[in-house]
């Protein structure tokens, strides 16, 4: 699990101590900032911060190689936190889709950044994937980290908010997601094999990959799934009916 962060720090140059004193301010963190008792509101350019972020990493490079040599990318296949994480606050889990990146989101976060009271209740995180490998295959390592960054979390302080996770998905990242979050009981398993699993006469690899890719064990630190431009479906067929009433909003809480 990697952890870019984003710093949009603030400088005051501090007269109240003998030796004049520079003090730093994280915008992202509070508005605020006092002055001899009397608070200022930092003012911010949040597109110049946001488009630095992307400037300094390489998840918008991996759109191509993502779907063309997925097996080269697999190391980049992880979370990527755009600020330190923090327990008072909701995070986002933002997956892109066929050939694409966490880039995709470019846009959406460049425009929720400056509202506040995004900033106040929410933290965004990126996953990346290589689109070329399969969905359902894709979800394993989706599952395996998100259970990491779930632990990880936990031990950084209450996971009240870490249980309100949105997870913000569009085309090939929701078929993902979905994998991922819904408990397939036994109907991925019997729409592939007629065989009951202990009778199955395969390699343990083999019978691993198996547990692990049609009768796994769905995420659960999540509450609201919101799909964009993806197909739903539902076990086995992999197609079914999708209504935009059904998906949840952002609350200005």
């Amino acid at each position: 699990m990697v952890m870019e962060t984003a710093k949009r720090n603030w400088d005051t140059l501090d007269f109240s101590t003998l030796v004049p004193q520079w003090k730093f301010s994280k915008s992202w963190v509070k508005d605020t900032y006092e002055v001899e008792g009397i608070p200022h509101h930092l003012a911010a350019n949040w597109t110049a911060p946001v488009d630095f972020f992307w400037y300094m990493c390489d998840l918008d490079d991996l759109r191509i190689q993502n779907a063309i040599i997925p097996s080269r990318y697999t190391e980049e296949t992880k979370l990527y936190f755009l600020q330190e994480y923090d327990p008072n606050k909701i995070p986002v889990v933002m997956v892109h889709g066929l050939v694409s990146s966490p880039d995709a989101f470019r846009h959406i976060i460049n425009d929720l950044s400056p509202e506040p009271w995004f900033r106040e209740h929410y933290q965004v995180w990126l996953y990346n994937y290589p689109t070329g490998t399969p969905w359902l295959y894709n979800a394993m390592p989706f599952r395996q980290i998100m259970g990491e960054a779930a632990n990880f979390a936990r031990s950084k302080g209450s996971d009240v908010n870490l249980k309100k996770m949105v997870v913000l998905s569009h085309s090939m990242g929701g078929l993902l997601t979905r994998a991922a979050i819904t408990d397939p009981g036994k109907k991925l398993y019997d729409a592939h094999f007629k065989t009951p699993f202990d009778q199955l006469e395969v390699k343990p690899e083999t019978r691993k990959l198996i547990q692990e890719g049609l009768l796994y064990d769905p995420i659960t630190d999540h509450r609201s799934p919101i799909r964009n431009a993806s197909s739903s479906w539902q076990f086995p067929t992999v197609v079914v009916r999708w209504r935009i009433s059904e998906a949840p909003h952002f609350y200005r809480t």
